[in-house]
């Protein structure tokens, strides 16, 4: 998946996707829905990552 040697574990690539929704949702999203959906996401992602 990563490329140029720095092989990330799936965990690690998820903590990225993470982080990533986080500044997207505090940075561009002033809608409270929309903030709910981001912290559903995350979540449903942190989930998914404890089941494996």
């Amino acid at each position: 998946m990563a490329k140029g040697g720095s092989e990330k574990s799936g965990n690690e690539i998820w903590d990225d996707i993470l982080q990533s929704l986080e500044k997207v949702g505090d940075k561009y999203i002033d809608s409270n829905e929309a903030k709910q959906i981001i912290k559903e996401i995350e979540d449903d992602t942190k989930l998914l990552i404890q089941k494996k």
